[in-house]
């Protein structure tokens, strides 16, 4: 049984897995498009859609993610200044964390592979995490003002 030759229905499946990659990708591309073309119209300073920050709120301290809706929108119109002044973290861990979402969630998602476990990213996340801390923690002492958004 083991020599029989490979029957139509893998050459279907494997037709049908290839349809699912492009619409597993066209899902994650329409929904990026939908998310950046929201961003780039509506501008956050401007209006009541986004939610005040809620640590903030609570405590009048800046959390690590205050101004990121205010950044994404001077980034995708290419204010790349007021973007740093608005989240400094952001702009320069933003797209180091964008390409390792993509590695391990969004690529085996279209793939429907399993990622690929390297030994760096759990430490690449603890990275992420301590700077992040140490970004919010920065930002609100008085003499780093220029953290603030």
């Amino acid at each position: 049984m083991t020599n029989l030759p490979p029957s139509r229905w893998h050459r279907f499946t494997h037709a049908t897995n290839a349809w699912m990659v492009l619409l597993r990708g066209g899902i994650v591309a329409l929904l990026c498009t939908i998310l950046f073309g929201v961003f780039y119209w509506i501008d956050p300073s401007q209006t009541t859609l986004t939610p005040p920050c809620m640590f903030y709120t609570a405590t009048g301290w800046y959390c690590p993610g205050c101004g990121g809706t205010r950044w994404l929108h001077a980034l995708l119109t290419g204010h790349w200044y007021a973007a740093l002044h608005l989240n400094a973290w952001a702009l320069i861990m933003g797209p180091i964390c964008v390409a390792f979402i993509w590695q391990q969630i969004l690529w085996p998602f279209i793939t429907a592979r399993p990622a690929r476990t390297y030994l760096w990213a759990g430490w690449f996340m603890l990275l992420c995490c301590v700077t992040l801390v140490i970004f919010g923690i920065v930002r609100n002492l008085p003499w780093f003002g220029m953290l603030r958004p």
